[in-house]
């Protein structure tokens, strides 16, 4: 339970931290699709017998931006690192020679990743989203091979834009550094019954919701949440011993 406690505390805490970024691009959204009046200047001219015209022109200036990263092949770069070991100049050479061939395998690998994820059509869409909006996600996932307990690596974008809730304390640019992360999915409460039967939807014991209640559930809606965390790793040590 007190696993479950925090995670929603940390949830409430991400979305309180997000909140304000989200509504900023809803309303960047909006304005890209031509409501450009607010409520109140709306009002306001209704009020003096004025139209509210608009002359919409960003789209074709997003579709040009759009377009343009269409025409560019995108995909992931594996480059082999230059060795700076303190050795003999055959042996450097031979070693950049053999990071060089793993950098090509592994490149290889990846383009059959990216080819078998539709790759390119996600990095089209999460592109399209940090355009729009200002924020836009891709996943990595694993998935059982047809027939086989094997994994393989899948690419995969977010379709929600505003399902995603990050660790707010990380720092780095593509957030890479973040602690923890939560992925969410809001579905009627029947569709909930009907994936999870036997799972309960209501409020936890304890769990401090306050005015982000209706974010988790309403009278028809039920929020879920995928839920991953980072946690430190320490290396384990061994003792060396010489017998006689």
């Amino acid at each position: 339970m007190g696993f479950l406690l925090n995670a929603v505390k940390l949830a409430n805490g991400a979305y309180s931290y997000a909140r304000e970024n989200m509504a900023n691009a809803e309303y960047s959204l909006s304005f890209i699709f031509g409501e450009q009046y607010t409520d109140f200047e709306i009002n306001e001219k209704q009020e003096m017998n004025r139209l509210t015209l608009t002359f919409n022109k960003l789209p074709q200036f997003v579709n040009k931006v759009t377009g343009a990263q269409r025409s560019t092949v995108h995909t992931i770069q594996v480059s082999p690192a230059t060795s700076t070991l303190a050795a003999g100049e055959e042996d450097l050479e031979t070693n950049n020679d053999k990071k060089k061939k793993v950098s090509e395998a592994l490149s290889d690998m990846v383009r059959e990743i990216e080819y078998a994820s539709n790759a390119r059509a996600w990095y089209k869409m999460s592109f399209r989203h940090a355009l729009e909006g200002g924020f836009g996600y891709l996943r990595v996932l694993t998935e059982y091979q047809e027939d086989s307990f094997d994994l393989n690596i899948r690419i995969k974008g977010i379709r929600d834009r505003w399902s995603v809730l990050v660790d707010p304390f990380c720092q780095e640019p593509d957030m890479s550094d973040m602690n923890y992360c939560f992925i969410n999915e809001s579905m009627k409460k029947r569709e909930f019954n009907k994936r999870y039967p036997g799972k309960s939807y209501e409020a936890m014991p304890g769990a401090q919701l306050g005015e982000l209640s209706s974010y988790w559930e309403t009278e028809e809606m039920v929020t879920v949440s995928e839920y991953f965390r980072r946690e430190p790793f320490k290396p384990v040590s061994y003792t060396h011993l010489t017998l006689p």
